[in-house]
């Protein structure tokens, strides 16, 4: 049974409480980059509370991007199932039913969206612009 030292790691490990001594420590060392996501998440809130039409915009993008990898990755692992001799059927239903909801995403007019924001009682503030 090997015991830790102070040498093999920056933390104590007591073997009666496994690895949570590990966890906290990193914890404590990395407090700056928790507090830090914190606070960005907290200005992403506050900036799509202030610009709704952008937000929306951007996240139908990130989200038709996210679904066209997905769908590639998808089909390509039917590919690679298929030559193994696996079940691929699932796989390429999901890779193209993955596509066409990108392809829906980002040709659907992202004015669509942005107009009913605007014709919503909440839109009030963009029919200025």
């Amino acid at each position: 049974m090997s015991t830790h030292t102070a040498t093999d790691s920056p933390y104590r490990v007591n073997p009666s409480s496994g690895t949570s001594n590990v966890l906290n420590g990193a914890l404590r060392d990395n407090w700056w980059l928790i507090a830090l996501r914190g606070l960005l998440g907290v200005i992403f809130g506050v900036v799509a509370l202030l610009f709704p039409g952008v937000t929306i915009l951007s996240l139908v993008l990130l989200f038709s991007a996210y679904m066209l990898v997905d769908g590639l990755c998808a089909i390509v692992a039917a590919v690679r199932a298929a030559r193994a001799g696996a079940r691929w059927g699932y796989l390429l239903f999901q890779g193209i039913a993955s596509l066409a909801t990108a392809v829906i995403a980002f040709l659907w007019p992202p004015s669509r969206w942005w107009h009913s924001y605007c014709s919503s009682p909440h839109g009030r503030s963009c029919r200025a612009a």
